[in-house]
């Protein structure tokens, strides 16, 4: 009776705490070779595959990726290639064309250092955001 108990003590505390611990990404049917070309062994340099839209819609599929605004919201489109210069932290797809992960990150540990809950964009929201690529609009 103890070791129930015990069990149901260490799953009523544990449970939760594996949602914080674990990014949704982690937990969810999408794997590392969805977006990447090949495993990150050391020496490889990681590249994309050019579906990645594909790969965010399973689960993201209410966000239109077409340059317009939605709620208030700018969308900018993806499947594109870029005429300007793009920082190097907004990665770019296998083909040199902007994808979900240029403006987003999808690995929690990165995300923007300045706003931290801002649909994991690698910079702050706003159109500081905007001129990182865009210096006229």
């Amino acid at each position: 009776m103890k070791y129930f108990i015990f069990l149901f003590a260490a799953l009523f505390v544990c449970g939760p705490l594996s949602a914080i611990a674990f990014p949704v990404h982690d937990t969810t049917d999408v794997r590392c070779l969805d977006c990447h070309v090949s495993l990150p062994f050391e020496g490889v340099v990681l590249s994309f595959h050019e579906d990645i839209p594909d790969t965010c819609t399973r689960c993201h599929d209410d966000f239109p990726c077409s340059a317009h605004s939605v709620g208030g919201e700018f969308l900018h489109p993806v499947g594109v290639k870029p005429t300007m210069v793009i920082p190097k932290d907004m990665v770019l797809d296998v083909n040199g064309k902007v994808s979900c992960i240029t403006c987003h990150v999808f690995h929690e540990g990165k995300k923007a250092k300045e706003d931290m809950n801002s649909f994991y964009l690698r910079r702050p929201p706003g159109m500081r955001f905007c001129y990182a690529c865009h210096r006229k609009l």
